[in-house]
């Protein structure tokens, strides 16, 4: 019954935007790795593994153009800084969409958010407030922690000390706290805690990536993703996607680090053929997780689940993949939505 609802509504934002299609003026800000330039990066895993690739690009372009007049598209994000402030824009959006926020800034996400606020230009994506607190894992997790929602144990590596240090003899995970896309992420970032190792590899990955580090006990389980799509009116929660590599589907010491990422060495299944009562549980947490950190716009909450169907929030992502290789499209096929109507539904969701 909630699928056929959600289906419905999903569809009168579809049809929404198509209606309005003569009207809608679109300007599309998106780094590319063949394309933008001069953005401040690391030395190890390149932030270009979160940017477009041609192809990808042109996906999303594709889909835009059937449900807007015109369409300018930007490569980099200064240029549409120049065109505003230069007066030299071939025209006024009426709407902003971005993908791919440019280099590696604390709060990069946030940018274009702000200033959409700033010049009153509607902005397809998540709000100022999310992007900002969503880029910092170890502060939202002690959030959803203290409100009673399931996180694994987490422990903040900052200025050169742990806070409080992690117990010995357990089996942890090393995250970068302000990073996306697997970014500092690699098959040594897992390890069993001797008092010794994990502190020296936090202190490298703080040294490399100038940021805090987070430790987090290690979950084997499912990889799940679940879309979500938010707007003044409805919660939109889309069934949750499975991540499976070379057929696997529970990944007992596996996780997935920047190579994995970069290459989109995974595939995307329905996880409610797994676990049916789960997944449904899936859903009800990220709702209880839109409503206590205020979410807007679209967005992907992503969960570790274990063998006996216990789950674990284990990142949030502000910007999630809206092209093939991604979970959003996967989910909006599940609900015989095409995934071609991926604009209509982001258009939909900001004129409803």
């Amino acid at each position: 019954m909630y699928k056929e609802e959600l289906r419905n509504q999903l569809q009168k934002l579809i049809l929404c935007a198509r209606e309005n299609r003569n009207t809608n003026y679109i300007a599309i800000i998106a780094s590319m790795q063949e394309h933008s330039e001069n953005w401040s990066d690391y030395d190890l895993h390149s932030v270009k593994t979160s940017y477009l690739a041609r192809h990808e690009l042109e996906e999303i372009i594709a889909s835009f153009r059937e449900y807007c007049a015109y369409l300018e598209i930007y490569t980099d994000v200064e240029d549409f800084l120049k065109s505003q402030y230069a007066e030299t824009l071939t025209f006024q959006p009426t709407m902003i969409f971005e993908s791919s926020s440019k280099g590696n800034g604390r709060g990069r996400d946030a940018l274009i958010p702000a200033l959409c606020d700033l010049l009153h230009y509607p902005h397809l994506g998540s709000d100022v407030t999310s992007c900002i607190l969503c880029s910092s894992k170890y502060q939202w997790t002690s959030v959803l922690r203290a409100n009673g929602l399931p996180v694994p144990e987490s422990y903040i590596f900052s200025h050169s000390h742990w806070l409080v240090e992690p117990p010995v003899n357990l089996k942890y995970i090393l995250k970068l706290n302000n990073e996306c896309a697997s970014i500092g992420l690699s098959t040594d970032n897992v390890m069993i805690h001797d008092g010794i190792n994990l502190t020296m590899k936090a202190e490298q990955l703080q040294q490399d990536y100038d940021q805090q580090v987070i430790a987090q006990t290690f979950i084997s389980g499912y990889e799940v993703e679940v879309p979500i799509l938010i707007n003044q009116h409805f919660q939109a929660v889309l069934p949750p996607i499975g991540l499976a590599v070379n057929g696997t589907l529970y990944h007992k010491d596996r996780f997935f680090d920047y190579d994995t990422i970069f290459n989109d060495n995974y595939t995307l299944y329905d996880f409610s053929n797994v676990m049916p009562v789960v997944s449904a549980n899936l859903q009800d947490a990220a709702r209880k997780i839109i409503d206590l950190l205020d979410l807007s716009g679209y967005m992907r909450i992503d969960f570790r689940v274990n063998a006996d169907g216990h789950y674990y929030v284990i990142d949030i992502n502000n910007d999630p993949c809206i092209n093939t290789c991604g979970s959003f499209l996967k989910s909006l096929e599940l609900l015989d939505i095409d995934p071609k109507d991926i604009a209509g539904v982001l258009i939909g969701n900001r004129m409803i």
